[in-house]
Formats: C-alpha cells, sequence, structure tokens
C-alpha cells in the first residue's frame, strides 16, 4: 500500500451535485410503483431544511462545517441579497442574534463579503446583529 497515491480532495458542492443529477436520474429511471421510502438512496437525496414549512423570522442554530453548533439566528427568508451579492438557491440569509463559540471565522466572507467590512477573516463575535448568508446544509430549524 506504501506505492498507492491517497484518494483525490473533493468539494462537498461538487460531491452534492453529482448525487443530485445521479438521484434524478434515478427517479426518472425507476419505475412509477418505487417511491423515496422504498428506496433509500431516493431518500438521502432530500434538502437538510425544508424552507417552505418554516416560517419567516425563525430561530436557527448555525453549525459549522463538523456540524458543531456555533451561532444562533433568525431565518430571513425574504431577503434575497447580502451586501451587494445575490444569495444562491444553497444559501438563505440570517440574522446573527448570538454566538455560540467565540472566535469563529465567518466561513462564507469570499462567497458573500459584508460591505463595510474589509479585512480578509471575519469572526462570528464581531457580526452580531448583522445579517449573513449561510448554507442550507449546516442549519437547524428551532
Amino acid at each position: 500500500m506504501a506505492g498507492t497515491a491517497p484518494p483525490p480532495k473533493r468539494s462537498r458542492r461538487i460531491v452534492a451535485r453529482e448525487q443530485q443529477r445521479a438521484s434524478a436520474t434515478r427517479r426518472q429511471q425507476a419505475p412509477s410503483g418505487v417511491t423515496d421510502e422504498e428506496d433509500p438512496v431516493l431518500a438521502t437525496a432530500a434538502p437538510a431544511v425544508q424552507l417552505g414549512a418554516v416560517p419567516n423570522r425563525a430561530t436557527c442554530t448555525l453549525l459549522s462545517e463538523l456540524g458543531v453548533p456555533v451561532a444562533t439566528g433568525r431565518l430571513e427568508k425574504e431577503r434575497r441579497k447580502v451586501g451587494n451579492r445575490w444569495i444562491d438557491k444553497d444559501m438563505v440569509a440570517v440574522e446573527l442574534c448570538s454566538v455560540l463559540e467565540p472566535s469563529v471565522s465567518y466561513p462564507y466572507h469570499d462567497r458573500y463579503p459584508l460591505a463595510s467590512k474589509r479585512s480578509t477573516a471575519m469572526h462570528l463575535d464581531d457580526m452580531v446583529g448583522t445579517t449573513v448568508a449561510w448554507s442550507l446544509d449546516s442549519l437547524t430549524i428551532e
């Protein structure tokens, strides 16, 4: 095993997109009698949070990429922009209320920079009260 190279690292977004495409083709090719409950592969393709059933300004917990709760906030479903950038479909606007883990950096600063802040790394405890974009996969609704 010493001569084999380690497997290449892959982006979570690319892996998720490939899984979505694969599940969509499985749904198209599956017989009409097969449902998501019967096929576990189809059932796992659902997004983590369904925003349609969640009320606006609902309390939520923001998770790090490792699944650790780092902050609490309020969902802003009607908000479509953060700073000057449109929010993607896999993200949602959240108003930060409190920080659970001090000195955690805002992970989406490169993708959604805040207009008034020009530093490269922003800590969440400096951003309490502001609206940020957060991934739907790293969000739990209370």
